[in-house]
């Protein structure tokens, strides 16, 4: 046990009422991170949760105190000796720790993510049955990285994901690319390509190997070998690629009757396609009547993302292809207060008799 867990650990221990407890931990957390901060940080869940066990009239005392700790444990956390790797990767991949606990010590971000990725796949075999053992954990890395959407942080971990030049793209590199990263971009609310691109453009040899890896992912989109869950993460990497040189296969996944992880894979790939517009819209409203709620809510989402997609939306409710009432609240509010006044004001003529 870390210094740092001992104390964590004594000072929930020692405190003689509810409302001592955080405080007590807050003191111990403080002095104990300069060794060892992360199983400490991992407690998080335990120090709230002890706020439940209060009377009324203490209540409000006892939040003040563990937002107290809280604040402490982030500022200790700011400015503390960056943690041990190897040893972050460990408690993480620990399966009697609650998940909580295990995500708590990611959130904290004591280790570079291209660090702990590197310290979460060490010893790994790919193609193992470890590898997907570890593969969800390595995901939430990546994906945390890609909605910070630094470009900085993002050159890094596609450093140590994409495959060396001779190297085949594992699945867990394939996770962290196209489920991690670019879905993450994705939901920061930018374009995949363009951030990617910006990030790695000096580094002419990650560059190269970035796109064999997309050459790699393509075969693999169509592996039936391949776990679906990994073929969605080959598929989204497809859309940083392209329209001619992708669409094509990226469209065989949007048909009905397709594997509805696949056709996630192929709803996002082709949201994150900026060009041609016309295209990429006349495929994602086509496909609308073959797609469950979740991936037909993805659809809308990527047709609502700029002004030219949403206008062909709303041709396509102009005409009768797509019913009104077939957009969801979500979708209506959007188009109802879109950023650009030309659907605004579209979307206002089209519901104004409703």
């Amino acid at each position: 046990m870390s210094g740092s867990n001992e104390i964590a650990t004594m000072a929930l221990s020692v405190g003689k009422t509810p409302r001592e407890g955080p405080i007590a931990l807050a003191r111990g957390l403080t002095a104990g991170f300069g060794g060892a901060p992360i199983s400490a940080i991992a407690m998080l869940p335990r120090v709230w949760s002890m706020s439940k066990d209060v009377n009324m009239a203490s209540l409000k005392s006892l939040r003040y105190s563990v937002v107290a700790s809280f604040v402490m444990i982030g500022v200790s956390a700011r400015f503390a000796v960056a943690a041990d790797p190897a040893q972050v990767a460990a408690q993480i991949l620990d399966q009697t720790k609650p998940n909580a606990e295990r995500e708590a010590l990611i959130a904290a971000r004591t280790v570079p993510a291209d660090k702990l990725i590197i310290a979460l796949v060490d010893g790994m075999n790919p193609g193992t049955k470890e590898e997907y053992v570890r593969i969800p954990w390595i995901w939430r890395v990546a994906i945390a990285a890609g909605k910070r959407n630094e470009l900085e942080e993002l050159a890094k971990v596609m450093d140590v994901s994409v495959p060396e030049p001779t190297g085949g793209l594992d699945d867990w590199r394939a996770v962290v690319i196209g489920g991690g990263i670019i879905n993450g971009i994705t939901q920061a609310g930018d374009w995949p390509d363009q951030r990617i691109t910006a990030a790695i453009e000096e580094n002419k040899g990650l560059a190269s190997r970035y796109r064999r890896a997309l050459e790699l992912a393509s075969t693999m989109a169509d592996d039936s070998k391949i776990a679906r869950g990994t073929r969605y993460d080959a598929i989204r990497m497809l859309g940083v690629e392209p329209w001619g040189r992708r669409g094509e296969q990226i469209l065989k996944y949007l048909r009905k009757g397709t594997n509805s992880e696949l056709q996630m894979g192929a709803v996002s790939a082709l949201g994150d396609i900026r060009e041609p517009v016309k295209e990429v819209s006349v495929a994602l409203i086509a496909a609308l009547p073959d797609l469950n709620a979740t991936n037909r809510a993805l659809a809308l989402a990527a047709m609502v993302r700029t002004e030219a997609r949403a206008n062909h939306l709303l041709d396509a409710v102009g005409d009768g292809r797509v019913k009104v009432d077939s957009l969801g609240a979500k979708t209506i509010e959007t188009l109802k207060t879109h950023s650009a006044k030309t659907v605004r004001d579209r979307m206002a003529d089209l519901i104004k008799d409703r």
